[in-house]
């Protein structure tokens, strides 16, 4: 089954001249892994320090955020093999569901 991986991140990487590049930095503050399937699925709640997540999927789905969200295929959608950079708030859930 496809899976969505959502890494939490606190803050940017920066690069040897303290520009910030568009990368979390690493170490990350957590990792979760949410199964697609034709209904929504939440994730835990985002870590208290929790400031933006990079979502990959490895197939296709749609998203949303917040404190109890329900992803619909309406939703912000993400491609198969996709990776996008969200900001959220700490604390509350990303919700995915599979979508064409």
């Amino acid at each position: 089954m496809p899976s969505a991986y959502i890494t939490e991140y606190f803050q940017q990487a920066l690069d040897g001249m303290s520009f910030i590049i568009p990368a979390g930095r690493e170490p990350s503050l957590a990792v979760q892994k949410i199964t697609l399937s034709g209904s929504s699925t939440q994730s835990a709640p985002f870590n208290a320090r929790t400031q933006f997540v990079a979502v990959h999927v490895d197939g296709p789905c749609s998203v949303a955020f917040g404190a109890n969200p329900t992803a619909t295929i309406a939703g912000t959608r993400i491609p198969t093999d996709g990776t996008q950079f969200f900001g959220v708030t700490p604390g509350d859930r990303v919700a995915v569901i599979t979508n064409t």
